[in-house]
């Protein structure tokens, strides 16, 4: 069967086919000397590694901003230290947790400050679990979340708490959003090598299952394993330099994708090598057919891949525009091995009878002409094979059914990692999200610390408190999530009520000091030493005992108190003998007092 071919890519695949030797060590100079000369992936995206979130996020601007209210250093990487103990936080755990704190104190270059509450008796309690046995304290560091600078400021402060002598039974770990970050880039750098050796652990099999040629399947593995080696050096080169953004997710997308379409290019070059080879072409002819005949081909794919992934450029997410442009270039460099490297092995290879096909026994047909009579079989009856195609890859589809959207960043990185561990400490102590709690910022052009703006703040936090999936609110009228006493309405009453009784005495006690001051100018002295003195008389003669009960005797009073007297006015009084002859003297007395008033008035 006859295929059109490219007359320069079939020129420059028979000038390659009689310099294969060259080709070959030109791509291995350039393998070894670029991994010689140009760090690693996974070191130059640690230490050129972009942030996470872009800039002009809305949740980001807001943290900024927040900074800058009150007078912090701008960052987004913040932590926290989760110390534990189920003995009980005691004296040598407290002096452990003032340690740590200072040494934040003293690391500037990585920490960017500490809201350390601890050391306020009132603010204690905020930071301090319920059960007393776990405290925390936030930790901001310099830089944005998921860069290289917050990532080894991470690294930085837990060799700091591992430094501090640590009392036993006390927990301590660092978590929170930066750490989460940061553990998700070690263990993706962990990870590389073994989904790098799965993936071609699984390509060979496929390969040798399908060639059954331990050398067709060492070619594919060659031009997989050269543009692979050469993609990561030149990708970590265009990066050091600033060229691209890195991130993450960078290594572990391209690692992907370049795999994936080397194998693919490889399996269209051995392809039609094979078939060129079947219809009794010699091999540097055949190497050339095979590059001249589909270069086009892989040319179209690769550059239509390479042109998707650079649109991603465009977005604002950190992990579509750091992978995008890597991903393009790794590409692009699968494909230069493919169309030089390819048909160099393929001659070289070719002329030992390593890469030729496997010969078909005499009698059988041939791999090409039972997958050509099946082409024409499906080609007669197309819905036998669509129904066939559908009833095979339905199961796989019906397994999308039981896809949920997920946003747990826990279970992005191993169960055990130091951030999953602080996480499941502090669940211990504290209630749900204690140390991933949302901002709500409230920003006005005047001072809100007033009675209006506080009421409006706690109706604010009242209202926040009450939708769906809200577990807590706590704002300045209600630091610990709840309300503070001295905000509700009964305790306003009660003071209302407190200072109006006040207000009424004090009304009553300037009426009657006016009155007496009214009194005593309207009488003269004399008047008034007569009035008081008569007002005396009156009260001193007041009857303070109860009726005597009938039949009753009375003993006589030796002048003590009489234990037969009632109890009524200032102690026990008189007996009634002895009242008698009051009664009889007050009398006396009130009437010699009367015959002076009438003589004076």
């Amino acid at each position: 069967m006859a295929h059109s071919t490219s007359p320069p890519f079939h020129r420059l695949a028979a000038f390659i086919a009689r310099h294969a030797r060259w080709m070959i060590a030109a791509w291995i100079f350039a393998l070894v000397g670029l991994n010689l000369a140009v760090p690693q992936l996974e070191r130059v995206i640690a230490e050129n590694s972009a942030a996470f979130i872009p800039d002009d996020n809305e949740a980001n601007q807001a943290l900024m901003q927040m900074a800058r209210d009150f007078d912090n250093p701008e960052s987004s990487a913040i932590g926290f230290f989760v110390l534990a103990s189920e003995d009980g936080f005691d004296a040598e755990d407290r002096a452990y947790y003032e340690q740590l704190a200072q040494g934040l104190i003293d690391l500037p270059t990585h920490v960017a400050y500490i809201l350390d509450l601890q050391t306020s008796p009132e603010a204690r309690e905020l930071t301090t679990s319920s059960d007393g046995k776990a405290v925390t304290l936030m930790t901001v560091l310099n830089g944005g979340n998921g860069t290289t600078e917050a990532t080894q400021a991470t690294f930085a402060v837990r060799e700091l708490a591992d430094t501090i002598p640590r009392p036993d039974g006390l927990e301590v770990e660092f978590t929170g959003p930066v750490a989460t970050t940061s553990d998700q880039l070690h263990a993706v750098e962990r990870g590389m090598l073994i989904i790098t050796g799965v993936s071609v652990l699984l390509i060979s099999i496929a390969l040798l299952f399908a060639y059954r040629r331990i050398a067709t399947v060492a070619i594919a593995l060659a031009l997989l394993g050269v543009s692979l080696g050469t993609a990561r050096p030149v990708v970590g080169l265009l990066g050091q330099a600033g060229i691209l953004e890195m991130s993450m997710f960078t290594a572990a997308l391209m690692t992907a994708l370049v795999i994936g379409a080397a194998t693919d290019y490889a399996v269209f070059i051995i392809g039609r090598f094979h078939e060129a080879r079947r219809s009794g072409r010699t091999v540097d002819e055949a190497a050339a057919d095979a590059i001249g005949g589909i270069a086009t081909v892989i040319i179209a794919s690769g550059l239509t891949i390479a042109a998707a992934c650079m649109a991603m450029l465009f977005t604002k997410v950190g992990i579509f525009r750091t992978a995008g442009p890597p991903i393009a270039v790794g590409i692009v460099v699968s494909l230069a091995a493919a169309l030089t490297l390819g048909p160099a092995l393929l001659a070289l290879l070719g002329r030992h009878g390593r890469a030729d096909p496997r010969p078909t026994p005499p009698g059988k047909r041939g791999p090409e002409r039972r997958w050509r009579r099946t082409g024409a079989r499906v080609v007669r009856k197309p819905l036998p094979a669509f129904a066939l195609s559908v009833l095979v890859l339905a199961p796989f589809a019906l397994v999308a059914l039981t896809h949920e959207p997920n946003f747990d960043e826990f279970r992005a990185q191993p169960h055990d990692s130091e951030s999953n561990t602080g996480y499941q400490l502090a669940a211990k102590h504290f209630p749900n999200n204690e140390l991933l709690p949302e901002y709500l910022i409230v920003r006005s052009d005047h001072d809100l610390r007033t009675t209006d703006d506080l009421a409006a703040l706690e109706h604010m936090a009242r209202s926040i408190s009450e939708v769906e999936g809200v577990d807590e609110v706590r704002s300045i009228t209600r630091p610990n999530g709840t309300t503070l006493p001295e905000a509700s309405l009964g305790y306003q009453a009660g003071l209302i009520s407190d200072g109006l009784g006040t207000a009424s005495d004090r009304i009553n006690a300037d009426s009657r000091s006016r009155q007496a001051r009214c009194w005593r100018l309207r009488t003269s002295p004399r008047q008034q030493r007569s009035t008081r003195t008569h007002a005396r008389t009156r009260r001193r003669n007041r009857p303070t005992h109860r009726r005597r009960p009938r039949n009753t005797r009375y003993r006589r009073c030796s002048g003590g108190r009489c234990p037969e007297c009632v109890r009524r006015h200032h102690g026990s009084l008189r007996c009634p003998r002895r009242n008698a002859r009051a009664r009889h003297r007050n009398r006396r007395r009130r009437n010699r007092n009367y015959g002076q008033f009438r003589r004076h008035s």
